[in-house]
């Protein structure tokens, strides 16, 4: 590994996303990417005009020749050059339809893909943003300062932004969602002496692995208390109307811990709840 000092700006910045492939933001450029879409997709439309034209205009002038070529009949005829090489222009000008309509395709097909990729949570917004804002102590100067500084706008009004992959572990029920992304910026807030510091990359970070334990823990020891207190609160009900009550009661808390301490699908809600 070199013993050069890091440079502070890209490859800072590059050094330190490189770690943090959930924090690797990009804008994908949407608007111009639909702009790029629909310019190709209108270049198209007039070729295509212009091609039907020139079937059109060829067709009208080989019908009455039944021993000539046939452009419309016969693909031999349409492709074949004559003795300098050159196709008919027909032909030539489909083969260049057949790049463009390659070329709008992988456009297409790269959209497509990019629109699939996961949004960015809140929670890496303010890792990256955080990041942004560390100065150099050599300059005191951001890590970037052109106009592209503020491509990643604010985790308030976020701009056109992707991430290359989405933090799975704060996306598996809702508790964790809220233990990592409001308990640990405000737990970050009121005591940042917790940080830890990453000398490679000169700035602090949050230290997510001992809350998702803890969001870990709260869930097994709810998990694990919920069935025999729904018992011992019914043993203490004794008339039949107060039982009932009562587990309908148990069973609206027990939809809910469901809800927000996994991540289930509805049709699990329904048959955990129903049965």
């Amino acid at each position: 590994m070199s013993n050069l000092p890091r440079v502070w700006g890209y490859p800072s910045l590059a050094d330190y996303l490189a770690t943090k492939p959930e924090a690797s933001i990009f804008s994908p450029f949407s608007a111009l990417t639909i702009r790029d879409l629909l310019y190709r997709q209108a270049e198209l439309k007039k070729l295509q005009d212009e091609h039907e034209r020139l079937e059109w205009r060829d067709y009208q002038s080989q019908r009455n020749f039944n021993d000539g070529p046939c452009y419309a009949k016969n693909w031999e005829d349409l492709s074949a050059s004559d003795g300098k090489g050159n196709s008919s222009e027909q032909w030539e000008h489909f083969q260049l339809i057949q790049r463009k309509l390659w070329a709008y395709r992988e456009a297409l097909i790269q959209a497509s893909t990019i629109a699939g990729y996961p949004s960015p949570t809140a929670f890496d917004f303010d890792v990256i943003q955080r990041q942004l804002d560390v100065r150099c102590k050599k300059t005191s100067k951001l890590t970037l300062m052109g106009r592209d500084g503020s491509m990643w706008g604010s985790t308030i009004d976020p701009t056109d932004v992707t991430s290359l992959r989405r933090r799975q572990n704060l996306n598996e029920d809702a508790f964790t969602r809220w233990t990592t992304g409001t308990l640990l910026p405000w737990f970050d807030k009121r005591w940042p002496r917790f940080r830890k510091n990453e000398p490679r990359y000169g700035g602090p970070g949050y230290v997510a692995e001992p809350f998702l334990n803890f969001s870990f823990c709260v869930s097994t020891v709810i998990a694990s208390t919920l069935p025999i207190t729904a018992i011992s609160v019914l043993f203490y009900v004794n008339s039949m109307r107060g039982k009932l009550i009562t587990i309908g009661v148990l069973n609206i808390l027990y939809a809910l811990c469901f809800n927000i301490f996994t991540n289930p699908r509805r049709s699990d809600v329904f048959i955990a709840v129903s049965t």
